[in-house]
């Protein structure tokens, strides 16, 4: 019996599952690396894998890398992930408070390890739309949303809107340490403390 797998050949076929786990891989090791990324990406005899040669195995994965190291800054407002139409936050800087204590806590916990509830909380079912203008529902959390992002959000979705989210995550880094440093050099007051700066201002998409 010849042993066979199949390596997606695009992004669309890579879901955030997928890459997350790509993305914390260790590669000190390059047979455990090459094994490693088949056994995320590879569908076929992978039982059989570890018979096969790191020759073998080298060219495929490295079309392979190629495609996910390369990949263009696309960004798409509205996206459809399993038949739904999904909007990314048209206001970024009049999130709620809800939205940007949820975002700085999935950051402060692992950027990769909680990019699906990231893009939860960016990316909402379109409630209307007309023309290049849309509306998102209200935010409640991301328990409905973030496991199917993690199964079935495309890649080929993702970098467009990390360029937008990493922008934001700058802003919450200096946004915490102007009020950490605040709170620390502040005395205790009954009055009630002034307003947390101005939030997050960036462009629309």
């Amino acid at each position: 019996m010849i042993a066979s797998i199949k390596i997606p050949t695009k992004l669309s076929e890579i879901n955030l599952k997928q890459y997350r786990d790509y993305i914390l891989l260790d590669e000190k090791d390059e047979r455990k690396y090459l094994l490693q990324v088949i056994n995320i990406f590879a569908d076929g005899d992978l039982e059989h894998v570890e018979k096969f040669s790191i020759n073998k195995l080298r060219k495929p994965l490295q079309k392979l890398l190629s495609l996910l190291n390369n990949e263009q800054n696309k960004f798409e407002a509205i996206i459809d992930v399993d038949g739904i139409e999904y909007g990314f936050h048209p206001q970024l800087n009049e999130l709620t408070v809800g939205e940007m204590a949820d975002l700085e806590k999935f950051i402060e916990l692992g950027l990769w390890e909680n990019m699906h509830k990231i893009l939860a909380v960016l990316y909402r079912r379109v409630v209307s739309k007309y023309s290049n203008l849309y509306q998102i529902e209200q935010y409640n959390g991301v328990e409905r949303t973030a496991d199917l992002f993690l199964a079935k959000f495309p890649v080929n979705y993702l970098h467009g809107a990390l360029v937008f989210f990493l922008t934001i995550e700058r802003e919450f880094i200096l946004h915490t340490k102007i009020y950490s440093k605040q709170e620390t050099t502040s005395k205790p007051s009954k009055q009630v403390p002034k307003q947390r700066g101005g939030g997050i201002t960036l462009s629309k998409p």
